[in-house]
């Protein structure tokens, strides 16, 4: 179940002159009002710090070093406040989504799930590391935020297929093969709801 949040992100990226347009909107429609009772303490403080952010804003226009230094801190004290109240009726809401869009957050969006299909690794490369029974393998991840894990499977005759390891890297040693052998390796990728792409085709490298 998708529980409604606050994007702080929203308002933290904000042009100046936005921002204090969006506080004084959250004060406009949370100051003295019972449906935001719990959370009045941090309203009257940040109704403060907006007329304090607003007056820095106008006297850093002439760009003074001094004033805006003030204007600069004035923003970092609201932003704290404006994350602090919404820590504050995220909590309060427990899922409410109009109790928060009322007071003129945004919110977060539902996440959509992934149901495209998984690509498989590419520029596959098997190489041996000089040891026995061991090659190095690498491939590149193409959906590397989707992709969890990396199955891998060998063969000496690309019809009987072994599995391998199941790495979440990109770069790794696969080990106990046949020595003094031709090994064909295969890798495909695993993400999330048992979603898996098609197998690449193998590469084949010396065993040692």
């Amino acid at each position: 179940m998708h529980i409604s949040k606050i994007n702080r992100t929203a308002f933290s990226t904000l042009r100046e002159h936005e921002l204090a347009t969006f506080a004084q909107s959250v004060v406009d429609n949370t100051d003295q009002e019972a449906a935001y009772s719990d959370v009045q303490s941090i309203v009257t403080t940040l109704k403060t710090q907006t007329e304090t952010y607003d007056t820095a804003l106008n006297l850093a226009t002439n760009r003074g070093r001094d004033e805006v230094n003030a204007k600069n801190a004035a923003k970092e004290t609201l932003l704290a406040t404006l994350k602090k109240l919404a820590t504050a009726m995220d909590h309060f809401a427990d899922g409410n989504k109009a109790y928060l869009t009322e007071a003129g957050f945004v919110l977060k969006k539902k996440p959509e799930a992934f149901t495209g299909e998984l690509l498989p690794p590419d520029n596959l490369q098997v190489q041996t590391n000089g040891l026995p029974g061991q090659l190095i393998v690498r491939c590149k991840l193409p959906q590397r935020s989707l992709t969890k894990v990396t199955a891998l499977e060998w063969s000496v005759d690309e019809v009987h297929w072994n599995n391998g390891t199941y790495p979440s890297a990109s770069r790794f040693v696969i080990k106990d093969l046949p020595r003094n052998s031709q090994v064909q390796v295969r890798v495909c990728a695993i993400g999330s709801a048992k979603r898996k792409s098609v197998w690449t085709d193998p590469v084949t490298a010396s065993v040692v």
